[in-house]
């Protein structure tokens, strides 16, 4: 056994509620939830012990009682207990705090939900070593994206951290395991009784403090049982010897693990490695195949077959059944026949009747009857690819009854309807049959959460947008189809797109199909505000001098809707503009061409020449700039270096946001930049502003578009062979951290003649690599040059 050569205390975090893990964690808290048939508290409880650590004060709040009635006083264990509860949610460094009194100069603090075998002997020495005020245990994971990344420099001091960082935040692969060694002076950075959280309060404070400040990048096991996946995942693990833990009194033979009382019947075929719990009865016939563990009291019958599942206590097989990949809570039923297939869940005394089957990734929740011949199927087969990493960089896309059913968009809706609790939604369509079907699911499932729906019907996106505000609405969900794909986009009460934290609470609420219905009393009938356009646009025309325009204007439009659009707001100022389906003019007219979603505008200058993207943005800024020569103006991270310049030399404060059209959107408005945030996101908003600063300055489009520089830029997709995008971003960012690098939802280094801007995929392994140069050829060098790094660090 190990031990410290110096006395201290560890906090094991024990409040945990385990959503993500339900319905195992519907009855008990999230460390009461067996792993190899002891509660994960328990593997914590003995790694601190083998390191001689045996004075543990356990912090509280779920269900407290069941961790204390199981561990008492933790004199069975070997180690003394004490339990500190939280009358109410004190966060993670706030639950410590309230354990001050019992805690010595320099203590330790470990997560009761994870499983590891990090040796924490290691960890403080290496805490002592460095006279460290504060160290982080690190550990590096494929898939950084549901923790905190930790970039730290040589010496080990911590330069920087996020917390659960999107793919394209991820700067590091390294990640932050919830293991901590504090000298007991940090907690006097906060006063008791206060909610504070390690990541998002206590550490950035250590940080600007400027005390020592360390990472310890630990070899080892660890696996935060973050979820289902993850909890079987942590069980193979633990047969493939890849955990070194301690488990008493196990009879270990080849790779088959047995407690005592165990029972396996002549003719029962076992093939390791497998796991069976003390007094469980396996018959002759059963099939125990690779993967499979087995609780204490179980009763496994004849020719039933168990593969890669977990079956906790006290459940039931009966002859026949089938359980493939799945995991069955505690005192489970299988009656004859039933079949569980994989990435299901059954919870506590459920009883699956003769003859049923539950399809892959279904749920079902605690003390159900499912009657015989049954077919359980309340989730779609592919609901992975919907409960996981839904948003993509611009809501939610997919394939109409494969990725999109009526189903999953209503529980989609209803879920971004909870969260919104009994307030008011805007619902619209961009007039594709296939959209209004799934306007008709949202509106479903807004309604069944209790939501009031505004629907606006057949309309522009830019149109809800301004809906929302005008309304004083909540958010809004618009609909449109375009390339054969269905797309959602979720509005906030702003009219931006939803930011990266509410994606992810929609899709956690997805995963766990953790959302409340309300009663019929509470349903209330859409309120139908289609004929709000009519209003939009005559307050629209009411602003702009239109009519000074003596010129037409050449209309390309990719969707009827928006040519209805265009044709309503010309009608309103008298203009009748010609609209040609491909020709662009170049006998002093200019042409225009507005996206199907209404959104994005290009312009065909009197010449001919095209504006678009970043000249696009060159002369938005000069018209928002001509009148007042100051002000603010927003730029992405990706926009020419050309174009800033531009928008500096015209007196502008230039604020740049993160690589997300959401993040763009958030930080116009924070910035008071409505006139930019309606340029950049109303196409026809922006046609009419465009033509009126035409008109009143009596210029040619041509006369402006020659005056703007050259842009030299290259865009490209680089795929990785391997999916390892944090652990590549971590490798640039330390080969190139002395260079005038900016973080912004990837990686953006200045060059003295350009610049390179990496960004990785938020689904796929692959980057963007975007690059602006003097000219073509630098352009196009940089891309080339960064390409090969992504390669070689891959």
């Amino acid at each position: 056994m190990k031990g410290m050569d110096f006395y201290m205390k560890a906090v094991i975090m024990a409040g945990g509620e385990g959503t993500r893990l339900r319905p195992l964690t519907l009855n008990v808290p999230k460390p009461m939830v067996n792993v190899l048939n002891r509660p994960m508290m328990a593997h914590i409880i003995g790694l601190l012990k083998q390191h001689g650590i045996t004075e543990i004060a356990v912090t509280l709040l779920y269900l407290p009682n069941v961790i204390q009635d199981y561990f008492g006083d933790g004199s069975r264990f070997g180690v003394h207990l004490e339990y500190f509860v939280e009358e109410k949610p004190l966060g993670t460094a706030g639950s410590v705090k309230n354990a001050e009194d019992f805690l010595s100069e320099d203590f330790l603090v470990i997560s009761g939900d994870c499983l590891t075998d990090i040796d924490l002997e290691k960890a403080v020495s290496f805490h002592n070593e460095n006279n460290a005020a504060a160290t982080i245990v690190l550990s590096e994971v494929n898939n950084p994206s549901e923790y905190g990344i930790v970039v730290t420099n040589e010496e080990g001091r911590i330069q920087r951290f996020l917390e659960k960082p999107s793919p394209s935040e991820a700067f590091s692969n390294t990640v932050n395991t919830g293991i901590y060694i504090l000298n007991k002076k940090m907690l006097s950075y906060f006063e008791p009784g206060i909610n504070m959280d390690f990541s998002r309060d206590l550490f950035p404070a250590i940080l600007k403090n400027r005390d020592r400040f360390f990472g310890y990048n630990a070899p080892g096991y660890w696996c935060d049982m973050g979820d289902l996946r993850a909890y079987l995942r942590c069980h193979r693990d633990l047969l493939d010897g890849k955990v070194n833990i301690s488990l008493e009194g196990i009879i270990r033979d080849k790779g088959v693990f047995l407690e005592e009382g165990a029972f396996l019947e002549v003719g029962a075929t076992i093939m390791p490695p497998v796991y069976i719990g003390k007094n469980t009865y396996i018959q002759s016939g059963a099939e125990i195949m690779p993967y499979s563990v087995i609780g204490s009291s179980c009763v496994v019958s004849d020719r039933v077959k168990t593969s890669g599942s977990v079956v906790d206590c006290g459940s039931y097989l009966d002859e026949g059944s089938y359980v493939d990949g799945a995991v069955l809570a505690k005192k489970v039923t299988l009656k004859k026949n039933a079949k569980v297939y994989e990435g299901a869940v059954i919870g506590e005394e459920t009883v699956i009747g003769v003859n049923s089957i539950v399809k892959p990734d279904i749920k079902i929740w605690t003390n159900k009857q499912i009657e015989d011949e049954s077919i359980v199927s309340l989730s779609i087969i592919n609901s992975e690819r919907l409960n996981r990493n839904l948003f993509g960089y611009r809501g939610i896309t997919g394939t109409p009854g494969v990725d999109f059913t009526p189903e999953n968009i209503a529980k989609l809706s209803a879920c971004f309807g909870a969260m919104n609790k009994m307030g008011k939604l805007a619902v619209a369509y961009d007039g594709h049959a296939v959209s209004y079907m799934a306007k008709a699911a949202l509106t479903a499932g807004a309604m069944s959460s209790g939501v009031k729906v505004y629907d606006f019907g057949q309309n522009l996106l830019s149109v809800v947008r301004s809906a929302v505000s005008f309304y004083g609405l909540k958010g809004a969900m618009y609909v449109s189809f375009r390339s054969k794909k269905l797309q959602i986009e979720f509005i906030d009460a702003d009219g931006a797109n939803i930011d990266r934290k509410t994606e992810k609470a929609i899709e956690g609420l997805m995963g766990r199909e953790d959302f409340a219905r309300v009663g019929s009393h509470l349903i209330e009938t859409p309120l139908n505000l289609e004929n709000y356009k009519n209003y939009y646009f005559k307050t629209m025309s009411t602003r702009f001098y239109l009519n000074k325009i003596d010129r037409f204007v050449y209309l390309k439009a990719e969707s009827p809707l928006v040519d209805q659009y265009c044709d309503q707001l010309f009608e309103e100022v008298l203009i009748k503009p010609i609209r040609l389906k491909d020709k662009i003019m170049k006998n002093g007219e200019i042409t225009a061409r507005i996206s199907g979603d209404g959104e994005r505008l290009t312009l065909y200058a009197e010449d001919g020449s095209e504006i678009k993207d970043d000249k696009m943005f060159m002369l938005i800024i000069l018209i928002l700039m001509g009148d007042r020569n100051s002000g603010k103006i927003v730029v992405p991270p990706y926009l020419s270096q050309k174009a800033v310049t531009l928008a500096e030399n015209n007196g502008a404060e230039v604020i740049v946001s993160k690589n997300s059209d959401a993040a763009f959107m958030k930080e116009m408005l924070r910035q008071n930049a409505q006139e930019e945030f309606r340029m950049c996101y109303d196409a026809v908003y922006a046609l009419s502003k465009i033509m009126e600063y035409l008109a009143v300055k009596n210029l040619q489009l041509s006369d402006i578009t020659r005056n703007l520089p050259e842009i030299f830029k290259t865009h490209r997709k680089v795929r990785l062979e391997h999916d390892d995008r944090a652990l590549v971003m971590r490798k640039i960012l330390n080969q190139y951290e002395k260079e005038n690098l900016q973080l912004l939802d990837g990686i953006k280094i200045n060059k003295k003649d350009g610049w390179v801007f990496i960004v990785p995929d938020n689904n796929k392994a692959s980057f963007t690599i975007i690059t602006e140069g003097i000219n073509e050829e630098y352009a196009n060098e940089l891309c080339d040059f960064y390409e090969l790094e992504l390669k070689k660090q891959s």
